[in-house]
């Protein structure tokens, strides 16, 4: 009895846990709601960043109750009656009279009785007649229950929401390192793409299409265009930052038409190496300026030229 107490006790606790989870764990929220009280419905919301589409679906409902009913019980049928019973009478006793002497006279006292005697006779057998009940056919009796359908009508409220996020931006570039002056050329992995889902069933789909590029080589330039070239000068690393917009639009199966939903921007960078330019074979940087002269020509074109040795 204690066992059963302390399981009782128990399982109260553990449902008065689950309950208080259930009242005070906050509900899911999506970043947008859908309208309508009736058919399938759908909105988006865009964060900048990512798309959410989010759908309320509000249908008809019928709901059918089966309610179980006993049949009742067959009567019990009623006891046979018991068959008759048949009585012999009593054989009679027949008593025999004392012969006659020879020498007396026979008289007559009774009439001769024609017919088979009494003592020979079978046994009359009386039968007490039979009362006939009339027979009244019942229905059968089924022990299988009887079920009642109770159809009730309403409606069913879902909801749902899935959230679309575009290809990460990745830059690719023919150097990252490189000597002053040199020319870098850069490229993007945007291009149209699509994401699709299931939303309530349906199957979701939202289109992503590249339609702005920016491009800042760290120096102060900037430009455009969805490939992009930049010559770099002086030493060091510069951080080159490119960013896309995408045209965002979703469809839901079931309709024809894609719904516009702005643009959402992704954005990558990358560091490129800058080195200073190496000398030019056979220059002296140690040379004295004095020593330098400028000529119009090299001294293999000119030999009689200003500083060519004859």
């Amino acid at each position: 009895m204690r066992l059963q107490n302390r399981q009782r006790t128990l399982a109260l606790a553990g449902a008065l846990l689950a309950l208080a989870f259930v009242q005070f764990t906050p509900r899911q929220a999506w970043a947008c709601s859908a309208g309508g009280t009736s058919g399938f419905n759908v909105a988006a919301q865009n964060s900048g960043s990512a798309l959410t589409v989010c759908a309320k679906s509000v249908l008809p409902t019928r709901s059918v109750t089966q309610i179980n009913s006993s049949a009742p019980k067959p009567a019990p049928k009623p006891a046979p009656k018991p068959a008759p019973v048949l009585v012999a009478k009593p054989k009679p006793t027949v008593t025999a009279k004392p012969a006659p002497s020879p020498t007396s006279s026979v008289s007559l006292i009774t009439s001769i009785k024609v017919g088979v005697p009494v003592a020979l006779q079978k046994p009359v057998i009386k039968t007490p007649s039979k009362t006939v009940t009339p027979v009244v056919q019942k229905p059968p009796v089924s022990n299988v229950k009887t079920t009642t359908p109770v159809v009730q009508s309403g409606t069913s409220t879902s909801l749902g929401a899935v959230t679309f996020s575009p290809t990460p931006l990745s830059i690719s570039a023919s150097s990252t390192s490189v000597s002053s002056g040199d020319l870098v050329a850069f490229s993007t992995n945007a291009i149209t793409h699509y994401k699709t889902a299931l939303l309530l069933g349906k199957s979701t789909e939202v289109k992503f299409v590249p339609s702005q590029w920016n491009w800042s080589f760290g120096d102060g330039s900037t430009i455009g265009t969805a490939g992009a070239t930049h010559n770099f000068f002086g030493t060091g690393s510069e951080i080159v930052r490119a960013s896309v917009s995408y045209s965002v639009s979703y469809q839901v199966s079931g309709t024809t038409a894609w719904v516009d939903s702005g643009t959402i921007s992704v954005a990558d960078q990358i560091a490129i190496t800058v080195a200073a330019q190496p000398a030019a074979p056979g220059f002296n940087p140690r040379t004295p300026i004095s020593q330098v002269y400028l000529v119009g020509q090299t001294c293999s074109q000119k030999p009689s030229g200003l500083g060519c040795v004859p």
